[in-house]
């Protein structure tokens, strides 16, 4: 997973529910028990900026 790779939701969330398409813009490397990334994607249905980390996005289509 990368920026520009477009990614949908696995969870729900508020102002994006499960299944919302959107485009990452950004990536973070975050420590928690694991070794995740915080990810912002820009959501195509209403143009929102969200935060998720990565466990919870799925990849429709890798940048080249």
């Amino acid at each position: 997973m990368k920026i520009g790779d477009l990614v949908i939701t696995k969870r729900d969330r508020l102002g994006a529910p499960k299944g919302s398409i959107g485009l990452i813009t950004n990536m973070h490397r975050v420590r928690y028990d694991k070794v995740h990334s915080l990810c912002e994607i820009y959501l195509c249905e209403g143009g929102r900026q969200i935060r998720v980390t990565d466990e919870n996005l799925e990849v429709i289509s890798e940048s080249r």
